[in-house]
């Protein structure tokens, strides 16, 4: 709403965050939509324009068409992908050595947990005895 320009000085996020209420409590109320829901239809966003309109003190075709003429959101100060360098040195594997190198595939993708290869079982007949089956191995 803000890249729209229907968020201003004299109308803030604050303001749209309470007319976004009125209108989600009228509809809440009136049976349309189920408590507690945060996303609108088609007649929860022309109720929304009007309520916006009556809050500005303009005409809801004003507010429509501000909001229909904008190219989207804008991604102005959106954070940026990372150092592709940095994130090229930690996926690749051929630096890498012992059980390091084999968590990772040929593309540099991670393998998860299947690229471990000490996974613990945690089974026991009680909760401290770990690795069921192993006291004689270790004695």
């Amino acid at each position: 709403m803000k890249d729209t320009g229907v968020i201003d000085t004299k109308y803030t996020s604050q303001l749209l965050d309470n007319d976004i209420a009125r209108v989600l409590g009228k509809l809440t109320s009136g049976g349309t939509y189920t408590k507690g829901i945060k996303t609108f239809e088609v007649n929860g966003f022309v109720q929304l324009c009007n309520q916006i309109a009556e809050s500005k003190k303009v005409s809801a075709d004003q507010i429509i068409s501000k909001i229909d003429s904008s190219d989207g959101p804008s991604l102005s100060g959106v954070t940026g992908t990372a150092n592709k360098e940095t994130t090229g040195r930690m996926t690749d594997t051929s630096g890498y050595t012992g059980s390091h190198k084999e968590r990772f595939d040929a593309e540099g993708k991670g393998k998860g947990i299947d690229g471990r290869e000490n996974l613990v079982d945690n089974k026991g007949y009680v909760t401290g005895y770990k690795e069921e089956g192993t006291y004689d191995k270790k004695h």
